[in-house]
C-alpha cells in the first residue's frame, strides 16, 4: 500500500485522511542492546586469559576498540574493550565486548549488539565462541543484567516538526539547531526519547558531518532509550518508561475545532517542542492543555503494545535459548565481587 505524505494535505483536508500506523511507520526495532554477564571468581583468570588470546587470531577477527584502550586511560570504564567481526552466508556483522571494568571489583563482562542488524543465527555462534572461552558463560548469562535498550520506529513522509512529544513529569527537553533533533528527558534518566533525522544522519555518515539531506525523502525516528531494565529474565515485558511518553501527530490535533489559543499553542509546539512551551505555562493552564492532548492522540498512531509486540518478536527470533543449568544463588553472585583483585 503506497505511504501518505502527511505535509500533502492541509489541516482541514487532513481530518478526511485516515491515518493508521501502517500507512506511515516502518516495523519497530531494537537498535542496541547491552547486558553485563557475571564470571564466576573461580573461573575470571582463565577466562581473561582467553579472552585476550582472541586478539592474537590471524583471522582479523577480533580487534581491540580503541586502540588507546591501556590503563592509563581513565575515561573508559573497562580495561579492554574488542570488536567482533564475523562473516556468514547472510552478511557481515559485528558486536562489542568489554571485560576487566575499572572502578569495580566485580567479575564481568559486557556485550553490545545490534538486533536491527543482527541475522537469525548470528547471537548462537557468539554465544557458541564465548562457552568455549568462558566455562560458567551459560549461568552467567542466565544471572545478567539489561544495562540499555533501545528500540526505535521510523517514520515515512513524516517531518520532525509534525511530531508531539510530551511527558507527565517535567523532563528536560534539548534541542540541537545544528543537528534537527531533539531530545524528551535527562541524560541521567534512566528513560529518554530521541527524535531525529534518519536521512540525513544516514547522508552524514557517508558524507561527512556538513552534509545536508538533499534527497527530498523524509524519515524520522523515534528512539525509546532505556537504561537498567533488570534481570535478563524480564528482556520480554514490556519497559514500564514506554508508556511514560506520549506522541501526537501536530496535523491530527488541527483536525479538532478549537479556539484561537490552542491553535496558537500548537504552532509554538512546531517551533520549541510540546514539553518547552507546556513547562512555560502556569500550572493550570499547563494541565488543562496537557489533558486536552492527551484526550486527542490518535491511539492508533504508534500503539506502544504493537511496538512492543514486534520488538518482542525480533528478541524471540536471535536470542539463543540457554541450555537447562542452574541459576546462581544471591549470595553466589554476590561473592563476584569478594576478595576480587584485578590481574591488570
Amino acid at each position: 500500500m503506497k505511504s501518505i505524505s502527511l505535509r500533502d494535505h492541509s489541516p482541514l483536508s487532513a481530518g478526511k485522511v485516515s491515518i493508521t500506523t501502517m500507512h506511515i511507520r516502518n516495523t519497530a526495532l531494537i537498535d542496541k542492546l547491552s547486558a553485563t554477564i557475571p564470571i564466576h571468581i573461580s573461573h575470571w583468570y582463565k577466562s581473561s586469559d582467553n579472552l585476550l588470546a582472541l586478539l592474537d587470531d590471524p583471522s582479523g577477527c577480533f580487534t581491540q576498540t580503541p586502540r588507546d584502550y591501556d590503563w592509563h586511560h581513565r575515561e573508559l570504564l573497562y580495561h579492554f574493550a574488542m570488536t567482533i567481526r564475523l562473516s556468514s552466508s547472510v552478511g557481515t556483522w559485528s558486536c562489542f565486548l568489554q571485560f576487566a571494568p575499572r572502578f569495580t571489583n566485580a567479575a564481568f563482562l559486557r556485550l553490545e549488539i545490534t538486533p536491527s542488524k543482527t541475522p537469525k543465527n548470528a547471537l548462537h555462534i557468539i554465544f557458541s565462541l564465548l562457552e568455549r572461552l568462558i566455562p560458567t558463560f551459560w549461568i552467567g548469562w542466565t544471572n545478567a543484567k539489561i544495562t540499555r535498550m533501545d528500540i526505535a520506529v521510523d517514520l515515512l513522509h513524516l517531518h520532525i516538526s509534525e511530531l508531539l512529544v510530551f511527558s507527565d513529569s517535567a523532563a528536560t527537553e534539548q534541542i540541537d539547531d545544528y543537528w534537527p533533533n531533539f531530545y524528551l528527558g535527562s541524560k541521567l534518566s534512566n528513560n529518554r526519547v530521541a527524535v531525529y533525522d534518519k536521512c540525513l544522519e544516514e547522508n552524514r555518515n557517508r558524507r561527512g558531518r556538513k552534509a545536508m539531506s538533499n534527497s527530498g525523502e523524509q524519515k524520522t525516528r523515534v528512539e525509546f532509550r532505556f537504561k537498567d531494565l533488570g534481570s535478563i529474565s524480564n528482556i520480554f515485558i514490556k519497559p514500564a518508561g514506554l508508556d511514560r511518553f506520549h506522541i501526537a501527530l501536530n496535523t491530527e490535533m488541527l483536525r479538532y475545532p478549537h479556539h484561537r489559543a490552542w491553535r496558537t499553542f500548537l504552532s509554538n509546539c512546531k517551533l520549541h517542542g510540546v514539553q518547552t512551551v507546556l513547562q512555560s505555562m502556569k500550572r493550570r493552564k499547563r494541565t488543562e492543555f496537557r489533558q486536552m492532548l492527551k484526550r486527542r492522540i490518535n491511539p492508533t498512531f504508534l500503539n506502544k503494545d504493537d511496538i512492543w509486540q514486534e520488538c518482542q518478536a525480533s528478541l524471540q527470533a536471535i536470542l539463543p535459548i540457554p541450555p537447562t543449568t542452574k541459576r546462581l544463588s544471591r549470595n553466589s553472585v554476590r561473592a563476584h565481587g569478594q576478595n576480587y583483585q584485578k590481574p591488570y
